[in-house]
């Protein structure tokens, strides 16, 4: 070791390179995150035309009680819906829904 104080130049560069490798870790974790909202034991086999049932979904950004149900019951009346995926999880408040919680819904809605 010679002591030597690194340069500005050698500092901007060892800067930048942490900066960005934070950059694309912080960009892995959210994607990787958000990316998988829907979650199933067995894999889901889709011909076209069936839906099969979820069992839970992840809450992404945005997400709503009112919207999940629209979404993966677009034939059903919501409010019946949104009333289902209410008492299948009871501990949940409709207002303050979290990113990453993990959220069950009915196979099917009377």
């Amino acid at each position: 070791m010679t002591g030597r104080k690194p340069t500005l130049r050698e500092m901007v560069v060892k800067t930048v390179m942490v900066v960005v490798m934070i950059y694309f870790l912080f960009w892995a974790l959210v994607l990787g995150a958000i990316g998988y909202k829907i979650i199933s034991a067995e894999p889901i086999v889709v011909v076209e035309g069936d839906k099969q049932p979820l069992e839970a979904v992840m809450v992404a950004p945005g997400d709503t009680l009112w919207g999940l149900a629209k979404e993966f019951y677009p034939d059903q009346h919501t409010g019946k819906v949104v009333e289902a995926i209410r008492e299948l999880n009871p501990g949940i408040d409709p207002g303050k829904l979290q990113v990453g919680q993990w959220i069950k819904l009915p196979k099917e809605v009377k």
